[in-house]
């Protein structure tokens, strides 16, 4: 890692001597500091209202940033007992980026580390360091501070073949590849039964998907862009079992999962973790006829999507919830379910928007006779339909609808083709985000606007609450659209970013906005103010983004372009 002090001091190759998928935690070094560190105090006892400091280096493009720092006051101490953290909330509004820094007391103790639990802009969230301490300590010595034991990624070794046996619905197997920005990668799948490859970089976007359809046989390749492993998993969404062959141009190594198959009683809980993006984890548990339990994850690193299947099920009898367990970040998922028959059933845990990595603790219990049953089913989520699986949707709303919303725009709004100006859903990161795009452009005065539409059926579809996430599609979005503008790859320089209020937008919604340079020969050639709206309808994902030049005003104001699109949404739905 690369490490730089406030003196300008620079360490460009710090080895990471241990880390906490569980508590969100990773030490450096060792490393001789130009200045004296801090203590690790415990601040839980402060009284609510206590003036704290946070202490971080948000929405930062600088090489060497300087530290801001924000006033705020306690105004909440939590324990989560199941994994063992106490967390600290105070009312300061927290930029991204701001992760990893000081939580500070008025003393200028350091009481806690601020981790992603960034809710809306509102509010920060501290690991404490009280809970911390031991851990970091742990970490020093060597020792395994999570449970989760030694989850880093191989970087060598490998072969270019693997056979490969898919035992279940949700069996996996994967592999990890590691070569320099450049190289291309050459792939080929063959199998007796259908499957799919599909092959992520460690930020969750997807490279490459392959599927071997009812020939058994697809073949691709792709360029490795940057530094950092590349994830191949091979799956199949069938209840038979498959065999596959990946043949590859460079070697890929094996990549075990140890959560698979691990077993859960009633009454225990045990450890586990997203390890790479697209990881799909399940644990077997033994039930009676009848016997009525509840399943919860817990934890702050995985947005988790659960669900209990057995051998054989339809997704009539899969049952599935996310974010019904509450949490810390409230996002942790919670069935309560009663066995149709005596057997083993799997426990499948996976990661809304494929992020990774992360640790969680799965906890299996009895559950009272007074406990509601949860209702929602992998049918209720996908909707598939045909022999083949085909997905259909409850209602369609495409391209056609889109522009049906924005029948009304002025009439300095052309209708403009998206891939032909370099502006496709793929190109510009938002698969896995929009199923439709369409894309209007008024020349005098400038302003471009992106809609799009997407259904909650897709598990990787972008989850509403999570406003890091958020942040992060917007400035990808940015980088992409200046980078197509101008033909070439800029450095991106953010003047100034926020959050938005979409009032009366949809069920759920969240904006932000981006006033951002590019910068080439250390001249700013553009600057643009890029306004995202993002809201859920119903099964319905909606988004608008609005370019305009800096410091202009826009045509059509993204709330009001929002609510366009959310009515038109809303009539459709209601005529269902």
């Amino acid at each position: 890692m690369r490490v730089v002090f406030p003196d300008g001091s620079e360490f460009l190759e710090l080895p990471v001597k241990g880390l906490d998928l569980l508590a969100d935690l990773a030490v450096l070094g060792p490393v001789v500091a130009p200045t004296k560190g801090l203590q690790l105090v415990d601040g839980e006892s402060l009284p609510i209202g206590a003036e704290t400091f946070l202490i971080g280096y948000p929405e930062v493009s600088s090489e060497f940033p300087r530290s801001t720092i924000v006033r705020g006051a306690l105004s909440r101490v939590e324990e989560l007992e199941t994994i063992g953290l106490t967390f600290l909330q105070i009312d300061a509004a927290v930029a991204p980026g701001q992760s990893g820094g000081a939580l500070v007391s008025d003393q200028g103790q350091l009481i806690g580390i601020t981790g992603v639990g960034l809710s809306n802009g509102r509010f920060a969230i501290a690991t404490s360091s009280a809970d911390l301490l031991p851990r970091v300590r742990k970490l020093i010595a060597g020792e395994d501070s999570s449970g989760l034991g030694d989850r880093r990624v191989p970087s060598g070794g490998g072969e270019f073949g693997h056979g490969i046996r898919l035992s279940n619905l949700w069996d996996q197997s994967s592999f990890v590849i590691n070569e320099a920005p450049g190289t291309v990668i050459g792939l080929e799948i063959t199998g007796d039964e259908e499957g799919e490859l599909t092959i992520f970089d460690s930020r969750s976007n997807q490279l490459l998907y392959l599927d071997t359809g009812k020939t058994g046989v697809a073949a691709g390749s792709f360029p490795i862009g940057g530094k950092g492993p590349r994830f191949f998993i091979v799956q199949r969404w069938s209840n038979d079992r498959g065999s596959f062959f990946v043949d590859s141009s460079h070697r890929l190594t094996d990549l075990p999962d140890p959560d698979d198959g691990t077993p859960i009683g009633v009454g225990e809980s045990v450890l586990g973790n997203i390890d790479f993006p697209g990881d799909t984890d399940h644990f077997l548990i033994r039930l009676e006829e009848g016997e009525r339990v509840e399943v919860a994850v817990n934890s702050i690193l995985v947005n988790s999507f659960v669900t209990i299947y057995y051998e054989g099920a339809g997704l009539d009898d899969m049952i599935v919830d996310h974010k019904s367990g509450g949490g810390i970040l409230k996002h942790d998922s919670r069935i309560v379910y009663r066995a149709p028959h005596t057997g083993e059933y799997l426990v499948v845990v996976q990661a809304v928007g494929l992020k990774a990595p992360g640790g969680y603790l799965v906890s299996l219990k009895p559950a009272g006779e007074d406990a509601i049953l949860t209702e929602t089913t992998a049918a209720s989520v996908f909707q598939f339909s045909g022999p083949d699986s085909t997905p259909i949707h409850s209602y369609e709303f495409g391209v056609d609808e889109i522009k049906d919303a924005f029948a009304e725009l002025p009439k300095s709004f052309a209708e403009i083709y998206p891939s032909g100006s370099g502006l496709s859903i793929a190109n510009l990161g938002l698969e896995g985000y929009f199923d439709d795009l369409a894309v209007f452009l008024s020349a005098d005065p400038f302003q471009m606007v992106i809609a799009g539409t997407g259904q909650f059926a897709d598990l990787g579809r972008f989850n509403l609450d999570s406003n890091v996430s958020s942040a992060k599609l917007l400035e990808e979005i940015v980088r992409t659209f200046v980078a197509v503008a101008i033909e070439g790859d800029q450095d991106l320089e953010i003047h100034d970013s926020g959050l938005l209020q979409p009032d009366g937008v949809g069920e759920v919604s969240f904006g932000a906005f981006l006033d951002a340079g590019m910068m080439e020969g250390g001249e700013e050639v553009i600057r643009l103010r890029v306004d995202l709206l993002i809201f859920q309808r119903g099964n319905l994902f909606g988004g608008v983004i609005s370019y305009i030049d800096s410091g202009t005003e826009p045509s059509v104001p993204v709330l009001e372009l929002a609510r366009m699109l959310d009515a038109r949404m809303n009539s459709g739905l209601s005529r269902r």
